[in-house]
């Protein structure tokens, strides 16, 4: 069974950066192959048993009813094992598919700082962009004024 540990974001399988339905679900895993399917109980056996210290009609139907108890007991414990084993199976997958979606949240947290800091950059550059432009547009109406001054002191 993975660790959290054991589980690094690097193990998933991105084809170049993009998430797909197939990375979220384990490959070859015999519970998503099969599904979870929940046991059934066995059918009841219509057993009738005496109160204690009731007095017995048959031996024999008392005996038969004793093994009919004892067939439905080993069912059951069978079905226990059974539901036993399978929850310790799904124990075990939903601990891998939790691993593996740790993996892919701390890639998307990765990704969203990565994608913030380069918005804030770009933000940044825009803002100098826009200072420069700015000041630009200052000095070229300055030299405008200078030649229209220019020009009029000509003529």
């Amino acid at each position: 069974m993975a660790r959290r540990r054991d589980v690094d974001a690097d193990d998933i399988g991105l084809v170049e950066g993009v998430l797909d339905t197939n990375d979220l679900e384990a490959a070859g895993c015999v519970v998503c192959a099969l599904g979870a399917r929940r046991p059934r109980l066995p059918t009841a056996p219509q057993v009738q048993l005496p109160v204690s210290g009731a007095y017995v009609h048959s031996v024999a139907a008392l005996v038969a009813d004793a093994h009919a108890l004892q067939r439905e007991n080993q069912e059951l414990r069978a079905q226990y094992e059974l539901v036993s084993a399978h929850n310790a199976g799904l124990a075990a997958h939903v601990s891998v598919l939790h691993d593996r979606n740790l993996a892919i949240l701390h890639r998307a947290r990765e990704g969203y700082r990565a994608g913030m800091t380069r918005l804030e950059q770009a933000l940044l550059s825009r803002e100098r962009v826009e200072r420069d432009y700015a000041d630009l547009e200052g000095r070229v109406a300055d030299f405008r004024a200078r030649a229209d001054r220019t020009e009029a002191a000509e003529t």
